[in-house]
C-alpha cells in the first residue's frame, strides 16, 4: 500500500512539474512572439523614417549644389577673400577643374 501511494505522488509531483514547465513555455512563446512583432514593426518604421531622410538630404545636396554654382572667384573677392600669393605655403590651382577633366595631373 505504501509503496502504490508513493507512485501516486510521484506521477502527481511529474504532471504538477510538466504543468509548471508547459505553462512557462507557453508564456515565454507569447513574449517572444509578441516582442517580434513589436520589432518588425519598429524596423518598418525606421526604414520609412530613413527613406524621408534620404529624401530631405536629397533635396539639401540638391540646394547645396545650386548655390555652389554661384560661387564664383568675383563673388570671394566681394566677400573680403584675397588670392593666396605663389610664394605662399598654402595649396592653390592655376586653372580652375573643368567638368571633364577631374584629375590632379597639370
Amino acid at each position: 500500500m505504501t509503496k502504490t501511494a508513493n507512485n501516486y505522488f510521484n506521477l502527481n509531483l511529474a504532471t504538477s512539474g510538466l504543468l509548471v514547465v508547459f505553462l512557462l513555455l507557453g508564456l515565454a512563446y507569447i513574449y517572444l512572439v509578441n516582442t517580434s512583432v513589436f520589432l518588425v514593426n519598429e524596423r518598418r518604421q525606421n526604414e520609412e523614417a530613413i527613406t524621408e531622410i534620404e529624401a530631405n538630404l536629397a533635396v539639401e545636396e540638391t540646394a547645396y549644389l545650386a548655390k555652389m554654382a554661384t560661387i564664383d572667384k568675383a563673388l570671394a573677392l566681394s566677400f573680403g577673400f584675397v588670392e593666396a600669393p605663389k610664394d605662399s605655403n598654402f595649396v592653390y590651382r592655376d586653372r580652375p577643374l573643368s567638368d571633364h577633366n577631374l584629375s590632379f595631373s597639370r
